[in-house]
């Protein structure tokens, strides 16, 4: 399970996940943790469950049960084919 330190609860904080080739690579306030997750699938489109924001439920990333985030989320972003590479998300974070 990939993880990040600095997460301060009452703090503001941009999240982004990233998935290319079946990684899935995660980006807090516009840094990398430089580690990455593997799916059990290469493309959205061989996803068979549904998608979650701020939430999972299942057995996704071998966990199990219902988790939801508490707290508030705002300006999601969903972008079709193509995988933000790290300049681009430090380039997000600058523009907040």
């Amino acid at each position: 399970t990939a993880s990040v330190s600095g997460v301060t609860a009452g703090t503001w904080h941009l999240a982004v996940v990233t998935f290319e080739n079946g990684q899935l690579r995660l980006y807090l306030d516009g840094s990398s943790n430089s580690s990455s997750e593997t799916a059990s699938y290469n493309t959205v489109g061989n996803h068979s469950s549904t998608a979650n924001i701020g939430g999972q439920s299942g057995s996704a990333f071998g966990g199990g049960g219902t988790f939801t985030l508490g707290g508030l989320i705002d300006d999601v972003r969903v972008y079709d084919d193509i995988a933000l590479q790290e300049f681009e998300v430090d380039y997000l974070y600058g523009q907040l």
